[in-house]
């Protein structure tokens, strides 16, 4: 059963018990039924406040609970920040290092083009001097 659902059996049951507790006061005048009614009236309301007790502490637990869950949250929260930050660091690091090899890669493009030149250039001389040997 649901914490309400208990607690709105309880408030009715002791409802119930103080109806009949005043229909018996005012309606007879049973002294025995009247005290019996009495009891359970008040072990009505005793039930109730150990009802209210135990639920309270039931809270207390949850809560607790709940902040231990929060706190462990948070934890994963602050992990999960320190790894994506190395991660950040590392991107930082691996976009030097390409942008490095992007500049030895252009180098190295303008330096062979410039030997091809070079190997071109010399090639048309010798096939120049080819058909005057």
């Amino acid at each position: 059963m649901k914490t309400k659902q208990i607690e709105l059996i309880l408030i009715g049951l002791a409802g119930i018990l103080i109806i009949a507790y005043l229909g018996v006061r005012f309606g007879t005048d049973n002294v025995e039924l009247l005290s019996i009614i009495q009891y359970a009236i008040i072990g009505a309301i005793g039930l109730y406040v150990a009802y209210v007790f135990i639920s309270q502490q039931r809270d207390k637990v949850k809560m607790a609970d709940m902040r231990d869950k929060i706190e462990s949250l948070e934890a994963k929260v602050a992990e999960h920040e320190s790894t994506i930050a190395s991660q950040k660091s590392q991107i930082g690091e691996l976009e030097s290092n390409l942008e490095a090899a992007e500049k030895k890669a252009d180098k190295l493009d303008a330096d062979f083009k410039k030997a091809k030149k070079a190997w071109e250039t010399e090639k048309k001389e010798l096939q120049s001097k080819i058909p005057e040997a």
